[in-house]
């Protein structure tokens, strides 16, 4: 498949959201980078800066009758967020929950990890999550790469660790905020960044992650964010296979009588 052009990736863009405005299925586009894919390990954590390659749309006829409606599947859209929450370390499990992405407001209930999952549009930016007497505003696709100093104080931002800019300078207050969490990890409190730091803040942010057990107070109870406390997104775009007749936006079109049929 040939690249006709070269997109430079934004802030807050992932793999979902550009195949979205070209008109792609998040695969083929992902597919056709395998040095993207090779340089970042997730399709939705793209740093600032980075070149996709766009191929060439490739065109599909199908047979169909003049004067009649054809339905068809827009493959892609929409994609997943995914989310564990937890507080102290602890999921807020089976809680109901409203989100609110793009003004609209989704009801649901988190299972018996904290885990939520909902569909939502590519292009989405941000959204807002109310759950346990406690509001969490996400910004979506904003994330860098965890080979990054900006997604290493990203993800330490999330779990509670890292309060300043996220600036991708390894200043006084990241190597302390890594010095914690290697501290909470069971590493030793280096505050230097190294394989086994990374790996370890990997599976804690990015991947389901064996959690503490002992409820020692309600959700309400608690008192604001701190360590151990996780709101974890991702798009889809992660190779999960999904529901077509679920999450596939449908378009019917009527063929008028006075065209050839395709």
């Amino acid at each position: 498949m040939a690249a006709t052009r070269t997109y430079t990736v934004r802030q807050g863009d992932c793999i979902s959201s550009i195949a979205e405005q070209e008109g792609l299925f998040w695969q083929t586009l992902w597919d056709a980078n395998p040095k993207l894919k090779r340089k970042r390990r997730d399709a939705n954590a793209l740093r600032p800066g980075d070149e996709v390659l766009i191929p060439e749309r490739r065109r599909s006829e199908e047979p169909g009758s003049t004067a009649a409606r054809h339905r068809f599947k827009k493959k892609g859209v929409p994609a997943k967020l995914r989310l564990i929450v937890e507080q102290d370390d602890v999921p807020i499990r089976n809680e109901r929950y409203v989100l609110t992405v793009d003004g609209r407001n989704i009801d649901g209930q988190t299972d018996d990890s904290g885990f939520l999952e909902q569909v939502i549009s590519p292009t989405a930016r941000q959204a807002r999550l109310e759950i346990a007497g406690l509001v969490y505003e996400l910004q979506l696709g904003g994330m860098d790469p965890i080979e990054e100093m900006s997604g290493i104080q990203t993800r330490l931002q999330n779990l509670g660790f890292y309060h300043g800019e996220i600036d991708g300078a390894a200043g006084a207050g990241t190597v302390q905020a890594i010095a914690d969490f290697q501290s909470f990890s069971g590493l030793d409190a280096t505050g230097k960044l190294d394989e086994a730091t990374r790996e370890k803040l990997f599976g804690r942010q990015d991947r389901p992650h064996e959690t503490g057990e002992s409820d020692t107070a309600s959700p309400e109870a608690q008192e604001a964010p701190h360590h151990g406390e996780d709101a974890r997104r991702e798009r889809a775009g992660d190779g999960e296979e999904v529901d077509e007749d679920e999450v596939f936006a449908e378009v019917e079109l009527e063929i008028p009588g006075d065209v050839s049929d395709v």
